[in-house]
């Protein structure tokens, strides 16, 4: 039975990035080389000359993907890849057991649109996801959000790992205090039926990795190897074999390089308001030196590694890249470049910020005598629980009316609607007894009698003010309900007054629905779309 009862799309404001991406590319064409909505750039793109690494590339990914199982579907698209088949690509630094939800999203839109394009091109496309290996900010992935329905709030559970300067790739699996953190983020998300088997099979994958990469692959392989999804670490040492020429030409060519690449951020300026790539040394390559990765920068005349008084020259960099390519890695600004260099790509799926820190690079690509591919933003899906959906029905509240000031929106409701149900009674009692003092005071002659009078009438007055306070905290308490209700709404909707995608972890949803839920019997059939997707479960 689906666990899926509808799906809605919901356009973006004009004023946003995607929408402008997507439906005005004129004011961004100088930045990519392809419009991303047209299927005359699709075939095109499709006669771009292919590379001859297809076939080592493929034998790498072959080797990678054998420790966790392969389906025949991937085993199909490791055939189709060593024959030189174009790709649809994204990657993402591996998160905690996958998260958050986007990551989960970005795997979804390469897939999708893969098959989309093999049916239009009526030549198999394939899908690769590139785990971010090389990356080494752990406290960025570290942590996951349950969601605590008892106490109707977002409870954040993070791993207790000691600082790492090192990539993500490198670093060990603590296997006991990996099992704390699975106990810990299921001690706040409700039991269901699908539970204790989800909690097994983390266990089970725990033991079964030695770093942190591996639980990522794990993951991965589990939900979506039926789809033929392959994958590969960046920082695996045989694919660093693959990218020596690549490195060796990047250092000789560095300064440049370095130049065409500040010229493509000077071009980015013209167009958007700020620049989304932001670094501090020019080779743009990580090099790893006693455990920690540290940056190259060329000071004239050597590379100085990081903060360290370290310098190498030009022939000894040489020589460590043909001696230990698994030593240097690429920052923001390579990554694309070896990424591209590697595979036959058709497009690259990313997100907003991905797309727009491509734009900076339009210059460097040119200079490396490459194309760009086509640059295609990810699905942004949001979820609907059936128990969200009846209490928006139940309070009248549509998309539209959650943000981060419905709350306080509701509550200055509760207030005005409190204070005018009483307002004008407590006013005329008010009048009503001021007057009948006044006459009573006309008749009272002796001082002590007048100063008696006055001094009830204050008592009086305060009483009947605490009274309207009092008959109005009591108002408000019946709709504590539903404002608890509507906690509940944006904490879905909503979390940290952000994206759902952007917090949420996806075994939040496989502790709802199951291993099982992104099988295409599960899962709708999703087509690609730049609208944003409400998946509505049941």
């Amino acid at each position: 039975m689906s666990k899926i009862n509808e799906v809605e799309y919901i356009s973006d404001s004009d004023e946003s990035f995607l929408y402008q991406y997507s439906n005005q590319f004129e004011q961004f064409q100088n930045l990519y080389h392809h419009e991303p909505f047209n299927k005359g750039t699709v075939k095109a793109r499709h006669t771009y000359a292919r590379n001859d690494r297809s076939e080592a590339l493929a034998k790498v990914i072959h080797n990678y993907m054998t420790p966790y199982g392969l389906s025949t579907q991937q085993i199909d698209h490791l055939r189709y890849l060593r024959e030189g088949h174009q790709v649809v690509i994204g990657g993402q630094q591996a998160g905690l057991f996958m998260g958050p939800m986007y990551t989960l999203h970005k795997v979804l839109s390469i897939i999708i649109y893969a098959k989309e394009q093999t049916e239009l091109l009526k030549e198999k496309v394939v899908p690769v996801f590139w785990i971010a290996g090389e990356d080494h900010d752990l406290n960025e992935v570290n942590h996951g959000y349950a969601l605590d329905r008892t106490h109707n709030r977002l409870k954040k559970t993070t791993l207790d790992i000691n600082d790492v300067t090192t990539s993500v790739h490198h670093y060990k699996v603590d296997k006991n205090k990996m099992k704390e953190w699975v106990q810990s983020f299921f001690l706040h998300e409700r039991e269901t039926k699908h539970t204790k088997e989800l909690h097994k099979y983390l266990l089970n994958i725990i033991d079964r990795s030695e770093h942190f990469v591996d639980l990522f692959s794990h993951m991965i392989q589990t939900l979506f190897k039926s789809e033929g999804l392959l994958f590969i670490d960046s920082h695996d040492s045989r694919l660093r074999e693959l990218e020596k020429p690549f490195l060796h030409r990047w250092i000789t060519e560095r300064k440049e390089l370095h130049l065409a690449y500040k010229e493509g951020q000077t071009n980015a300026l013209k167009v958007f308001d700020q620049l989304t790539i932001s670094v501090s040394h020019n080779t743009h390559l990580f090099y790893e030196y006693k455990g920690v990765r540290a940056s190259l920068n060329f000071d004239g005349e050597r590379f100085q590694i990081g903060e360290t008084d370290v310098y190498l020259t030009e022939n000894e960099l040489h020589e460590e890249i043909d001696r230990a390519p698994h030593l240097f890695s690429n920052n923001v600004v390579s990554r694309p470049l070896m990424q591209e260099w590697l595979f036959n790509t058709l497009a690259f799926i990313g997100g907003p910020s991905e797309i727009k820190y491509w734009a900076e690079l339009t210059t460097i690509f040119k200079f490396f005598d490459m194309e760009m591919p086509i640059i295609v933003p990810r699905l942004r899906i949001t979820y609907l629980t059936a128990e969200v959906s009846e209490l928006m029905e139940r309070h009248n509240i549509t998309f539209k009316d959650i943000d981060s000031n419905m709350l306080s929106h509701f509550e200055n409701k509760i207030n005005d609607e409190s204070e005018a149900l009483y307002k004008d009674h407590f006013e005329r009692l008010n009048q009503c007894l001021m007057d009948q003092l006044d006459v009573i005071q006309q008749s009272v002659t002796d001082s002590p009698s007048k100063e008696y009078l006055m001094q009830s009438e204050h008592r009086l007055q305060k009483e009947i003010k605490y009274i309207e306070r009092k008959l109005n905290y009591l108002n408000k308490r019946t709709y504590r309900n539903t404002l608890n209700d509507l906690k509940w709404i944006q904490l879905n909707m909503h979390p940290k007054d952000g994206l759902q995608e952007r917090v949420f972890h996806p075994l939040h949803f496989l502790n709802e629905y199951g291993l099982d839920w992104f099988s295409s019997t599960t899962y709708p059939p999703l087509s690609y779309t730049n609208h944003k997707i409400i998946v509505k479960t049941l």
